[in-house]
């Protein structure tokens, strides 16, 4: 048995030396320069972090690229890292405007990524974990007095006290809730919950409790909420699967014919356990005709605690159960429900996969706890640098004021000692805050209004000056402490910097060129074509029968721009006597119906609806297609001239910058590192 145990410490060392080695393996691979850019160095791992960012696909790695893919997209990297060098040669990173742009993003770009890193992934990571495993759980709940009472609430904690003692000591947990549980639903079921539950599906505070027991316990200790006390068992706790399968929907009868539905059921679930037919007969006979058109298939695995995989749909608790007490590939019998009969099939069982889950979790966290996480993580920054409350200073502010009001009133402030305003209320680190600073900061700050002058609103106020203050301490040299961040935050610098000298080298620059625009023109002018054109009149009104006798009265002979004067009721066009002008039939919606009923020059339309009315129109002229003139080519060709000039002002930046900087790139080494990757 030693030696075993020997045998496998020496594998386990070695394998983790296996491990060790093939990380540092790895990144060796990565910090391989593979060019250099003015004596800055471009690596392997550098550049395979931008081709996913570009391409916005973590899981696609640069070495499994063409060769010549590769190389295109390190000479577009080159030039993106030749034009930064260009902005810090002209000392862009000194400008001001740089400077307060940098400024003024980092707090933001900080704060996403501290609470990121430090609050927002672990807890994911740790609900995630959790969502591994579902349950079923039992309550007793005792509610707390809907005014707040704090007597009543006392007096019912006591009563849900006494009541967890006498379960603790032998009760029966299922009388208990019968008899007292406040949720009468889940008390008449012996307080049993009936949905399967997992992480993010009840209140944290009970989530927290249920994730401590195992099946068949009750939580020593009250379970507190806002809406009340709970006493919580855990009934079942197991690992949470995801199950696909379908079923056959046979729908009851009148009362007469039920046992004719019944024994129709009995026998169609025989003749698929003999003949396995599930699909062939849900095609044909299942009520459920979504399901019943895919051989009965539900189209999507199936989790207890949170429902179908895409959706959250819940099925009928008895389909439910009947499907998880199948093993894969097996037909259940006839099951009852209020809809009728259903013959149940599972057809194949997963684990979780929570990765899949890990967005709907971040939104779901964020939702539901980040606030007072939030919360508690500023606090334990506080004490960590020093936060400390004058007590004497304190007191005297809150028995200054009255505390059943707020400081919207004028004169919340008059009372207080003028002799202590320079006394100091509170301090983190070197920044101190007066009295008197506060009360100034409370008179002339939005978000303080209304702020109650209680010992939680005074806290609350005052936290909205401190934690600024604490999380700029606790971010102030994330760039040193996280080579993330630090990365983070110079692409953000880098694209600043890129922003400001494009802008000048190329942006700034382009303006129609008449003279390029007619030589690329003359060269390519048989692509720029003038669509066929119609010449309309239209009469255009809300009612049907207005539009008839419209129609019948032109085909009499009157004159339909006259008509249209008198009856159209398009904006604007009474005035031109319903004339559209030559319009486009494939631009225009009136001219493009008129085209598809295909009439000739000189007809009229009979009355077609549009727009919530009706039109009578007619065809005074067709102008056919034909190639635009130079001045008629110039708004297609205005964005196609300025690619031309942006392309042509950028090479020749590039160029430039190419003669001013020494570029070298080691394609040995990029072939030789791609090799090697391959290889493991």
């Amino acid at each position: 048995m030693k030696l075993q145990k020997i045998l496998l410490f020496v594998v386990m060392i070695g394998f983790l030396f296996m491990v060790s080695e093939n990380l540092n393996a790895d990144e060796n691979l990565k910090s391989k320069v593979i060019a250099e850019v003015n004596g800055e160095a471009i690596t392997f791992g550098e550049l395979d972090k931008a081709f996913k960012k570009n391409l916005n696909r973590v899981e696609l790695d640069l070495s499994k690229i063409e060769h010549d893919s590769l190389m295109s997209f390190l000479n577009l990297y080159v030039n993106y890292r030749l034009k930064v060098q260009d902005a810090l040669d002209q000392n862009y990173d000194e400008n001001m405007e740089v400077m307060e742009d940098i400024r003024n993003n980092r707090k933001m770009l900080a704060e996403t990524f501290y609470y990121d890193s430090k609050l927002i992934n672990p807890k994911v990571d740790r609900l995630l974990e959790m969502r591994k495993e579902e349950f079923l759980i039992s309550v007793i709940l005792f509610q707390k007095d809907p005014a707040g009472d704090a007597k009543k609430n006392t007096d019912i904690f006591n009563k849900a006290t006494s009541i967890l003692d006498s379960i603790k000591n032998g009760g029966d947990f299922s009388y208990f809730a019968k008899t007292y549980s406040d949720d009468k639903a889940t008390g008449g079921n012996g307080g049993r919950i009936p949905q399967w539950i997992t992480s993010g599906r009840v209140q944290k505070q009970m989530e927290d409790v249920v994730y401590t027991l195992q099946a068949g316990e009750i939580y020593p200790k009250l379970a507190e909420t806002n809406y009340g006390y709970f006493i919580i068992k855990v009934d079942d706790r197991v690992p949470r699967k995801f199950v696909s399968g379908g079923h056959i929907l046979i729908q009851k009868g009148g009362e007469p014919d039920s046992l004719i539905v019944k024994r129709f059921v009995d026998s169609l679930a025989k003749s698929i356990s003999e003949n396995k037919n599930f699909a062939e007969m849900a095609k044909e006979h299942s009520a459920d005709t979504q399901s019943g058109a895919q051989g009965g298939n539900f189209g999507e695995f199936y989790s207890r605690s949170t429902g179908f995989e895409n959706n959250g749909r819940q099925i009928m608790s008895e389909v439910e159960k009947a499907m998880f007490a199948l093993k894969d590939g097996e037909t259940s019998d006839p099951v009852k429900t209020l809809i009728g009969y259903h013959i149940i099939k599972r057809n194949e069982t997963k684990d979780a996969e929570v990765e899949n889950e890990r967005g709907a979790m971040k939104k779901l966290y964020k939702k539901l706890y980040m606030i007072d996480d939030k919360r508690i993580l500023l606090d334990e920054l506080k004490k960590e640098f020093g936060y400390e409350v004058n007590k004497k200073v304190m007191n005297h502010l809150l028995s200054s004021v009255d505390n059943e009001r707020t400081n919207l009133d004028s004169a919340w402030d008059s009372k207080i000692d003028p002799g202590m305003n320079d006394e100091i209320l509170f301090q983190v680190q070197d920044v101190k805050y007066t009295l008197g600073q506060f009360v100034a900061e409370m008179n002339r700050r939005s978000d303080m209004r209304g702020t109650n002058l209680n010992a939680a609103g005074i806290k609350k106020a005052i936290d909205k000056i401190v934690d600024p203050e604490v999380f700029y301490f606790a971010t102030k040299n994330l760039e040193n402490e996280n080579q993330e961040f630090a990365d983070l935050m110079r692409e953000f610098r880098d694209g600043i910097l890129l922003f400001k000298v494009e802008a000048e080298r190329v942006w700034d620059k382009l303006k129609f060129d008449s003279v390029l625009a007619k030589q690329y023109f003359d060269t390519t002018k048989q692509e720029f074509f003038r669509e066929e054109m119609y010449d309309l009149t239209e009469v255009y009104v809300l009612d049907n029968d207005i539009a008839d006798s419209v129609y019948l009265a032109i085909k009499k002979g009157a004159d339909i721009g006259v008509l249209a004067e008198e009856k159209t009721v398009r904006y604007g066009f009474r005035e031109k006597k319903g004339n559209w002008g030559e319009v486009s039939t494939v631009k225009n919606a009136v001219a493009k119906i008129i085209k598809e009923k295909g009439l000739k020059e000189g007809d009229v339309s009979r009355p077609f609806e549009i727009e919530s009315g009706f039109a009578v129109v007619k065809l005074n002229k067709i102008i056919p297609s034909r190639k635009k003139t130079f001045e008629e080519a110039i708004p297609d060709l205005a964005p196609v001239v300025q690619d031309l000039m942006q392309q042509k002002l950028t090479r020749e930046w590039i160029a430039e910058l190419k003669e001013k900087f020494d570029v070298e790139i080691y394609e040995d080494v990029i072939k030789e590192t791609v090799s090697e990757i391959k290889g493991k």
